[in-house]
């Protein structure tokens, strides 16, 4: 499936786990009882169809991951209204069945609603940390490094805070650097922050850096020589010889006087 498709599956489940909350919502109002349950189930769905109807909204927050945890509430939500639909029906059979079957607390039927919230307010939770970690705004890859787009990330994160009750990791990121108070749009990431962000692996980073140092044992910085100066370049004096393909000269503010010869060993 492609992106579009993907993207286009993920709204359809959303609205789907919409539906079905607000089918729960009219039936939980039907159905009479006195177990504290029933008012836990009015306040999660309230939670659940604000948390649904902003990802609605926010495409950006849209991932794949988020997708997921969406099809879960979607499962839960549908037993839940499974079992409402039995509630009603029993209490619908006559004025004496209504009494006799309103939902108390302690009840089989309670206790499966009990479980049924529990677990609705987890994958919620659940949800919520899947939101938290979107990369919003990020653009680049590993190798050429990552810029996250300051103004993007900031104003998503104040959405998230307001509804979800959380921030994204990203805008903690640049919290925690005091980058949000740079008049930079574009902000450069960090091997450090890659690796926070779960973009890059801590051994890749490792890796970077011995290529970097690497890269150094051959560095020329303020030379200056005379004329016909001989100067020799390679692995000379390297122990290991299967490191000569990742060293590499470089040159900084060096002058060198006429017919200058290099010689290169292997």
């Amino acid at each position: 499936m492609d992106s579009l498709g993907a993207a286009a599956a993920i709204l359809q489940l959303i609205g789907t786990a919409i539906t079905i909350v607000q089918q729960i919502q009219i039936a939980r109002k039907k159905v009479k009882g006195v177990s504290k349950t029933l008012d836990n189930v009015s306040t999660q769905l309230d939670k659940v169809s604000k948390s649904l109807e902003f990802l609605k909204e926010e495409p950006r927050l849209r991932t794949e991951s988020v997708g997921q945890q969406v099809v879960a509430i979607v499962d839960i939500s549908t037993e839940m209204n499974l079992l409402f639909d039995k509630l009603q029906a029993e209490q619908k059979k006559s004025a004496v069945r209504q009494f006799t079957h309103a939902l108390n607390s302690g009840d089989k039927e309670d206790k499966e609603l009990v479980d049924l919230v529990n677990r609705l307010s987890n994958a919620r939770q659940e949800l919520i940390l899947r939101v938290s970690v979107v990369n919003v705004g990020l653009i680049g890859n590993v190798n050429d490094g990552f810029q996250v787009s300051q103004h993007v990330v900031m104003e998503i994160n104040e959405n998230v805070k307001r509804v979800l009750g959380t921030q994204l990791v990203l805008a903690e990121r640049l919290q925690q650097r005091d980058l949000t108070t740079t008049s930079q749009e574009t902000v450069q990431l960090n091997d450090l922050d890659a690796v926070a962000l779960g973009l890059r692996s801590e051994t890749s980073t490792g890796d970077r850096q011995q290529v970097k140092t690497s890269d150094e044992n051959l560095k020329w910085q303020n030379n200056k020589t005379d004329d016909e100066p001989r100067i020799f370049t390679g692995n000379m004096g390297l122990e290991d010889h299967n490191s000569a393909n990742s060293v590499r000269a470089t040159v900084q503010d060096s002058e060198f006087g006429k017919k200058s010869r290099f010689m290169f060993g292997h």
